[in-house]
């Protein structure tokens, strides 16, 4: 992973902030908004570049790369114990720079619903 280091936004650092997410989820990202110029950034946690929102898109901090998406597809499984599910999958959209990151897995974790048993 790339050293740690504050982004700057209109010569001032950003104040990046750690969304809420599930624990199944590949991308949960860090945000910040840039008071001088009222661009949006998010960004993986802990990562030194961060994907800029420039109207016509995102765009790479570090290279100025346009962002890509990869869907990344999450089984439901309703019994872990026995593998059961009912097919259903949970999409879930997670950008990355097709120039400084590798191209995530559309692989994703999966997602155990919790069953009553009643007794």
């Amino acid at each position: 992973m790339a050293e740690n280091k504050n982004l700057e936004c209109c010569g001032k650092p950003l104040e990046f902030k750690l969304q809420r997410g599930h624990y199944w989820q590949e991308y949960i990202p860090e945000t910040a908004e840039c008071l001088g110029c009222k661009s949006y950034l998010e960004r993986k946690p802990g990562r030194d570049n961060a994907y800029q929102n420039k109207g016509d898109g995102y765009h790479c901090t570090k290279c100025g790369s346009e962002t890509e998406v990869v869907v990344v597809s999450h089984p439901v499984w309703a019994r872990p114990d026995e593998c059961t599910g009912s097919g259903n999958v949970v999409p879930e959209r997670v950008p990355y720079c097709p120039k400084c990151e590798e191209r995530p897995s559309t692989e994703g974790k999966i997602i155990q619903m919790q069953c009553a048993i009643n007794n």
